[in-house]
C-alpha cells in the first residue's frame, strides 16, 4: 500500500494523518519501501503468533 491509501484507511478508523505524515513515520522506522514493511509484518506474525 502507498502513503495515500494508508492515510485513507486510517482515516476510516478515526485516525487522521496525512499521507506525508504516513511517509515520515515509515521513514523514521525504516519501513519506507513495501518489501521492508512486509518483512516487518512477517516477523511480527512469527513472533506473536498473529493470524491475519
Amino acid at each position: 500500500h502507498g502513503q495515500a491509501r494508508t492515510s485513507n484507511q486510517l482515516r476510516k478508523q478515526g485516525i487522521f494523518v496525512s499521507w506525508s505524515g504516513v511517509r515520515s513515520i515509515w521513514l523514521r522506522h525504516g519501513l519506507a519501501c513495501f518489501k521492508k514493511r512486509l518483512c516487518a509484518l512477517e516477523e511480527k506474525i512469527a513472533k506473536e503468533g498473529i493470524t491475519l
